[in-house]
C-alpha cells in the first residue's frame, strides 16, 4: 500500500527529493536513475507504486536511510517547526496527538506536517483506512505521507522520540513549578493546567495568558527571572529596533521559530531582543563577527509587533510550536531547523573538507584544537601537510566537530570522553566511502580524526606491491607450502593487511583451497575467502576464532594479529597441525621477530621449525615521476645516511612539485621490504646464535634480504628521495649499511618510465 491509498487522492503535490539526496551524497547517480524509474513505472514486489514519491522509493529500495528522506523531504516543503531526534525531523507538537487506539499497538509515530494539509508519520507498514482516517484527524491534516521503517527499529525510534519530548515538556513542568512558588498558580491546578495545555496544544505559558490565568507581562517577567535575563517593555523594544538593519541579515523564519532579532553591535557583542529566554543561539554571535550576545525579554505580543513591523507580514503566535520555557530544555539530540541553518555552514565547512581530502588522496583528516589555534591537517602519502584555508578556527571548530558528531552517530552533549563513529558518504561521481572518526577531549577542548576508507579497495597483486625481484620469488615460494607459519610485522599503516589479502587472493585462486580468516576489522572483501570480524564484547578474539578455525577443515588461516601468548600458542599450533598459517606482529626488523615471539613463550625449536618466511615492511612516499629531477646529496647527508659512502653507481632524486602532484613533490606510496626466509641454514643460525645484530650479520645476502638494500635500490631507480629514509629505517641499520651484494645497475629503468 502506498501514500496515495492513505489517501484517495493527494491534495497537492509531493517534492521530488531525489536530486537533493543525490547532491547530499547520499544517493548515487544510477540509484537517482533507479528511483525516478521506479515513480514512473512502479515496483510491485517492493510495494512501490507508480506515482509514489521520491523519497519512500529511495527508503524502500534500501538506497537512503529513512531519517535521510525525511530531513530532505521536510526542507523540501519548506517546514522549520521541527527538531532532529535521532536524525529525524520531528514536530514535538504531533508526538501526543497519536490516538491510544495506534500508540498502544506501537503502530505509528508523526514526524511533522507542512502547516497546510500534508503530515509525514513514520510507520513499519502503511496504515489501513481506518487507522489513516482516525490520524488525520488526530493531525488535522487532509492527507498523510507513510515513511516505511523497518519492524524491528519502530519501537526503539518511538522511544526514542517520546522520550524527547518529554524532556521538552519537562521544562513547561518547572515553569509550572516556579509559578506555583510565585504565587501565580495554585499548587491543586498546577496538573491540570498543564494537562490542559497539552490538549490544547499550546505551550503552557501561552495557553495560561489565553486563558487569562496570568498577565503576559507577569509570566514573561518571570521567565527573564529566571534565565537571569533583563526584561523590556514594548514601548523600549521598539525604540532599540526601530532603525535596526541587523535583522534583515536572517531569515524570516529563523526569527519566528526562534523568537530572537539582533539590533545592535557594540564592542563586538550582539544585543538581541528574544521571547524565548532559553533559546539557544550560540553560534549566532559569529555570524555578526562577534564574540558573545547579550539578550533582553520581551513578550510574544510585544514580538510579534517586532515582527510584524520588520517583515511586513503577521508573526502568527500559533505557528510558533516550541515558544519560551517549552522550548528551553532541549534535548541533546534536539536540534531546530532555523538551528540547521546555521549548522549548515559547518556541514559546508566539513563537507568541503572531505572532499579535498578525497580529491588528494588523504588518508585522514586532523582537527587539532590547540586553544588560541585551531589547525587542520591532512595525511597524504604517509605526510601530514597544513590547510591554511579549510575554515575551522576557534569560532567554528565546536560546531564543526558537533556537525562530525552527528554524521558518525555520536553523542554531542558528551565532551569530556572519548568517542568513536562511523559514516558513509558517496561522492558525485558514485564513489563510496567509509570514515572512522574518534572524537578525543584535551585539555584545550575536543580534537578530532577522520580516517578515510574508499569502499571499494582494488587488491594489488604480489608483483604489483613492490617486492623487490628475489624477495617476491621467495615469498612466493613460502605461500606454495601446504603448512608452516608466514608473518608479516611493521608499524600500523605499513602495509601489512594489504600485502596478506594480496597473498591469500593468490592462494585462494585453487578451488580446493579452504581459506579462513579473522580480522579487526575485515578491510578488503576476498573472493572465495570465509571472513570473520572480531567481537570482543561477545568473546569472539583472535585467539577464540583460531581455535574454532580447526573445526572448520582449513587449509589456510590468517590470524590479524599476534598481540598476546594465547594466540600466539594458536598460531603455533595450526602452523604444525599442517595448515598454512599467516599473521602479523608490530617489531622493527625481520629478525627482532623470531626473538618477539619467543617473549610469547612458544618452544624456540618447534617454531624455528614451523617458520617459512618473515618480510617486515615499511611504506613510504614515492616521488612524483612528472616533476622528478637528479640531484647531488650534500655532506650532510653522507654524515646521517650513506655512513660508508656511495655505492657505485648510486643516483639520487628529488622532486619539487607540479600540478600532477599538487605541488607535494610526492604521489603514491612504495613499500620497502626486508624479507627473511627460512632455510636449513637460516634455522641452523637461529638454533646458534641469540644476539640480534650477529644473526643479521651471517644472514645477510644468505636467506635475509636487508630493507636497507631494497631502500637504496629504489633510491636509485627513482622511487624515492635518499633524505626520507632515516624516517622508516633505524640508525643502527643505516649505519650498518647495505649487504656486499647489492647492486646499482646504471641500465635500471626509472619508476614510472
Amino acid at each position: 500500500m502506498t501514500a496515495t491509498k492513505l489517501r484517495p487522492q493527494l491534495r497537492q503535490a509531493v517534492p521530488d527529493v531525489a536530486p537533493a539526496l543525490l547532491e547530499k551524497g547520499l544517493i548515487t547517480p544510477e540509484q537517482m536513475k533507479a528511483v525516478t524509474l521506479a515513480s514512473q513505472v512502479g515496483d510491485f514486489r517492493r510495494g512501490i507504486d507508480p506515482g509514489d514519491p521520491t523519497f519512500k522509493i529511495a527508503v524502500l529500495l534500501g538506497y537512503a536511510k529513512p531519517a535521510d528522506a525525511a530531513l530532505e523531504l521536510a526542507r523540501a516543503l519548506g517546514v522549520v517547526a521541527y527538531v532532529l531526534v535521532a536524525g529525524f525531523p520531528v514536530d514535538p507538537a504531533l508526538v501526543n496527538a497519536v490516538p491510544r487506539e495506534l500508540d498502544e499497538k506501537r503502530l505509528v509515530v508523526p514526524l511533522f506536517h507542512d502547516g497546510k494539509n500534508l503530515a509525514l508519520v513514520a510507520a513499519s507498514a502503511p496504515l489501513g483506512a481506518d487507522a489513516a482516517r482516525l490520524l488525520s484527524e488526530a493531525l488535522d491534516v487532509a492527507d498523510l505521507l507513510y515513511l516505511p521503517v523497518r519492524r524491528e527499529e519502530m519501537p526503539a525510534l518511538i522511544e526514542t522520540i517520546q522520550k524527547a519530548v518529554r524532556q521538552r515538556e519537562s521544562q513547561g513542568v518547572r515553569l509550572g513549578e516556579i509559578l506555583v512558588r510565585e504565587g501565580l498558580l495554585t499548587a491543586d491546578k498546577l496538573q491540570p493546567t498543564i494537562a490542559a495545555a497539552r490538549a490544547a496544544r499550546m505551550p503552557l505559558g501561552r495557553y495560561m495568558v489565553k486563558a487569562d490565568m496570568v498577565d503576559e507581562t507577569v509570566l514573561f517577567k518571570t521567565l527573564a527571572g529566571m534565565a537571569e535575563i533583563p526584561f523590556l517593555g514594548s514601548e523600549e523594544a521598539m525604540r532599540l529596533v526601530k532603525d535596526s538593519t541587523l535583522k534583515q541579515r536572517l531569515k524570516k523564519e529563523y526569527v519566528k521559530f526562534n523568537m530572537i532579532m539582533p539590533y545592535a553591535v557594540r564592542n563586538r557583542v550582539l544585543h538581541a531582543l528574544t521571547a524565548n529566554p532559553f533559546v539557544k543561539a550560540n553560534e549566532l554571535p559569529h555570524s555578526y563577527s562577534c564574540t558573545r550576545m547579550e539578550l533582553s525579554v520581551v513578550t510574544e505580543s510585544a514580538f510579534a509587533m517586532l515582527y510584524e513591523k520588520a517583515y511586513g507580514e503577521a508573526m502568527g503566535l500559533s505557528d510558533a510550536k516550541l515558544s519560551s520555557a517549552d522550548r528551553g530544555a532541549r534535548d541533546e539530540e534536539g536540534v531546530s531547523a532555523d538551528e540547521a541553518d546555521i549548522r549548515a555552514r559547518f556541514e559546508h565547512i566539513l563537507n568541503r573538507l572531505i572532499l579535498r581530502a578525497i580529491q588528494i588522496g588523504s588518508s585522514d583528516i586532523h582537527i587539532e584544537n590547540y586553544g588560541d589555534t585551531v589547525t587542520t591537517r591532512l595525511r597524504v602519502d604517509g605526510v601530514l601537510h597544513p590547510v591554511h584555508d579549510a575554515g575551522i578556527d576557534k569560532d567554528t571548530l565546536r560546531g564543526v566537530v558537533n556537525v562530525l558528531k552527528i554524521e558518525a552517530e555520536m553523542n554531542i552533549a558528551e565532551t569530556r570522553q572519548p568517542q568513536g563513529g562511523s559514516f558513509r558518504k558517496i561522492t558525485p561521481d558514485g564513489a563510496v566511502y567509509d570514515f572512522r572518526v574518534q572524537v578525543m577531549p584535551t585539555v584545550n577542548g575536543e580534537t578530532a580524526v577522520i580516517r578515510l576508507l574508499p569502499g571499494k579497495k582494488t587488491i594489488p597483486t604480489l608483483a604489483q606491491i613492490g617486492f623487490p625481484a628475489r624477495v617476491l620469488e621467495g615469498f612466493e615460494r613460502a605461500i606454495n607450502n601446504p603448512s608452516g607459519l608466514i608473518l608479516v610485522t611493521g608499524p600500523t599503516g605499513s602495509g601489512k593487511t594489504t600485502t596478506l589479502c594480496s597473498a591469500l587472493s593468490r592462494v585462494a585462486q585453487d578451488p580446493t583451497c579452504k581459506v579462513l580468516t579473522v580480522e579487526d576489522p575485515v578491510e578488503y572483501q576476498l573472493p572465495n575467502v570465509t571472513q570473520v570480524e572480531t567481537i570482543p564484547s561477545k568473546g569472539v578474539d583472535f585467539a577464540a576464532a583460531a581455535r574454532s578455525f580447526m573445526r572448520m577443515d582449513p587449509d589456510v588461516i590468517l590470524i590479524g594479529e599476534i598481540r598476546d601468548e594465547e594466540t600466539a600458542q594458536e598460531a603455533l599450533k595450526l602452523a604444525y597441525s599442517g595448515h598454512l598459517t599467516f599473521s602479523t606482529l608490530h617489531t622493527s626488523s625481520a629478525v627482532s621477530t623470531v626473538e618477539r615471539m619467543y617473549g610469547f613463550g612458544l618452544d624456540k625449536s618447534l617454531l624455528i621449525e614451523q617458520m617459512l618466511a618473515v618480510n617486515s615492511q615499511r611504506l613510504l612516499r614515492r616521488l612524483c615521476p612528472k616533476c622528478r629531477t637528479p640531484y647531488v646529496p650534500d655532506e650532510s647527508v653522507l654524515q646521517t645516511i650513506l655512513y660508508r659512502g656511495i655505492p657505485e653507481g648510486m643516483r639520487f632524486y628529488e622532486s619539487k612539485g607540479c600540478d600532477h602532484c599538487k605541488g607535494l613533490g610526492h604521489s603514491g606510496r612504495a613499500m620497502l621490504s626486508e624479507f627473511l626466509n627460512f632455510t636449513g641454514s637460516t634455522r641452523a643460525t637461529f638454533r646458534r646464535e641469540s644476539e640480534q645484530n650477529l644473526i643479521y650479520m651471517q644472514l645477510m645476502g644468505r636467506g635475509l634480504e636487508p630493507m636497507i638494500d631494497d631502500a637504496f635500490n629504489k633510491v636509485h631507480r627513482g622511487y624515492i628521495d635518499v633524505r626520507w629514509l632515516p624516517e622508516v629505517i633505524p640508525q643502527d641499520y643505516l649505519e650498518l649499511g647495505p649487504s656486499p651484494l647489492i647492486d646499482m645497475d646504471p641500465k635500471a629503468p626509472l619508476f614510472g618510465e
